[in-house]
């Protein structure tokens, strides 16, 4: 995760620099950027083009934006650069004594608060978190989500949630999946997830037909599908057969975390873009894997496949490659062209 970490002064850069070990322990990748005239020979990254050009450039990229600086300034630079909570970087803007490491943008789905803490309690300055659920001690649903990879679905209800909490409602949280009970939320058994009394429940689970209204579901992205295509399928048939197979086994799409595939159809545009859409990685296999996982989950053989790439399945033995599990919760489906498995990794 990259951490972009900029200072405009000789105070700011003292202070930035000293972040780079806090950050790099805490599972980031920092990168420090400073003016030339301050970037010396040390290992910061200098900069003489506008400082707008250079946030702007950084933003799309970056996990999270460190600035040291004054706030008002950053507000400025950030301006222009806001698209969207669930693809925004954590910001986090510190004063160069260190007194201060104000959460400014993305404080929840991104980890900037959790991020202002952590400087804080670094420099001995103090966090500025201001999300109405952080200020009350109430865990929001959001934070939960970014703490073990959860999806929001809908996204839209996270913010009704969110209000519901800090105006004072209780919100139910039911999971299908063992959790920590994260102190904060109202936890539920499973079981009781139909019952009534409260404007707003929150289901953790990758369950299709759970959705309605006053229902967030938080989606686990724990399940891998493995996919076989003649060669020149389009990316629109492969989420098609995508689509079918996660209906037919009852799941979200939302919970899908790969798709899974043979080497020798790791270059096809339709699979490649088909991932790209769906912002899950493309896993590829050598053939004497597929055949290992054949043999070790006794899965059955096309004499026709193996006939044609060496290796009798790819779908069923891939997604049991990825899932690193021996167990299909969806056996082989095919659809024009195009056959998906499905298989469920450990989680969280």
């Amino acid at each position: 995760m990259k951490a972009a970490v900029l200072a405009l002064t000789p105070g700011g850069a003292e202070l930035a620099s000293r972040l780079e070990p806090c950050l790099a322990g805490a599972g980031y990748d920092p990168v420090l950027y400073l003016p030339e005239r301050l970037a010396g020979g040390g290992t910061a990254v200098p900069f003489s083009h506008p400082l707008r050009e250079l946030v702007a450039g950084l933003f799309p990229e970056s996990r999270a934006l460190v600035l040291v600086m004054a706030l008002g300034i950053a507000v400025r630079l950030l301006a222009p650069c806001l698209r969207d909570k669930r693809t925004d970087p954590a910001v986090v803007v510190l004063d160069e004594k260190g007194e201060y490491a104000v959460s400014v943008l993305s404080g929840h789905l991104g980890g900037a608060n959790d991020l202002a803490r952590l400087l804080a309690a670094f420099t001995g300055g103090r966090a500025v978190v201001t999300t109405a659920t952080d200020v009350l001690g109430l865990l929001a649903p959001d934070v939960l989500a970014r703490r073990f990879s959860l999806v929001p679905d809908p996204f839209d209800a996270v913010k009704p949630v969110n209000a519901a909490l800090a105006g004072g409602e209780t919100v139910p949280v039911y999971s299908e999946v063992a959790l920590p009970a994260e102190e904060g939320l109202l936890w539920r058994p499973w079981e009781a997830r139909d019952e009534a009394g409260y404007n707003w429940r929150v289901l953790v689970t990758d369950r299709s037909g759970e959705e309605g209204p006053g229902i967030l579901c938080l989606r686990p992205r724990r399940l891998v599908a493995g996919v076989g295509t003649r060669s020149g399928i389009g990316p629109e048939k492969v989420l098609e057969a995508l689509a079918a197979a996660f209906q037919l086994a009852g799941r979200s799409m939302a919970a899908l975390s790969a798709l899974a595939t043979a080497d020798l159809k790791a270059g096809e545009p339709g699979l490649v873009t088909a991932a790209a859409r769906l912002g899950v990685p493309l896993y590829a296999y050598p053939r004497t894997r597929l055949r290992e996982a054949i043999d070790g989950a006794g899965l059955a053989c096309s004499a026709l496949v193996e006939g044609k790439i060496g290796v009798g399945g790819v779908c069923e033995p891939a997604s049991i490659c990825a899932a690193g599990t021996t167990r299909l919760i969806l056996p082989k489906t095919a659809r024009d062209g195009v056959t998906v498995a499905l298989a469920e990794a450990a989680w969280p």
